[in-house]
């Protein structure tokens, strides 16, 4: 988990496979949700675009918020390149408020 002034970021995850169904991953999840709502600061999931990770997220009543990354390119032709190749980025943002869900 990363704080800030007004945020708990879940940052990073991950699990057993072998344990996945023991519920420990939902556990620590829930008690980092816990904690950022005893410290009065919103939860943020930092979002996935695996499918999986993010019905997992949507289980504790994350909602979807897109984030946008803007670059500036000064080059035409690097401009043109990114924008063909489709490498403009787009994070799906899943943030819990205290008291929610």
């Amino acid at each position: 988990l990363l704080i800030d002034a007004t945020t708990v970021y879940y940052y990073t995850g991950g699990g057993d496979p072998e344990l996945r169904n023991s519920g420990a991953a939902s556990l620590l999840v829930w008690k980092a949700i816990e904690t950022a709502s005893a410290l009065g600061k919103k939860f943020d999931f930092e979002g996935s675009v695996l499918e999986p990770v993010e019905r997992f997220f949507r289980s504790f009543g994350a909602v979807q918020t897109p984030f946008f990354e803007i670059t500036k390119v000064n080059s035409r032709t690097a401009a043109a390149a990114k924008w063909l190749l489709g490498t403009a980025k787009a994070k799906v943002r899943g943030r819990l408020r205290p008291g929610e869900g």
